[in-house]
């Protein structure tokens, strides 16, 4: 996570982890915080880009829950 992104690949391998007896839950809840800074402008584009993705969503009626 040297840029920002999340590792998916690690992040698969590591998901059964939280769910082991001697896991630490408020350590788990703490490693997953995201600390992205972003500018104006970048920040402008996420919203963008997130309601682009919300109205195709919408108008689509893709359903998104079933996928998680």
């Amino acid at each position: 996570m040297q840029n920002g992104l999340i590792n998916y690949d690690s992040f698969c391998n590591n998901i059964d982890n939280v769910f082991f007896d001697g896991a630490d839950p408020m350590g788990v809840i703490n490693n997953a915080k995201s600390s992205a800074n972003f500018d104006e402008e970048e920040m402008q584009c996420l919203f963008d880009l997130l309601n682009a993705i919300k109205t195709e969503v919408v108008q689509k009626r893709i359903l998104i829950k079933p996928q998680f």
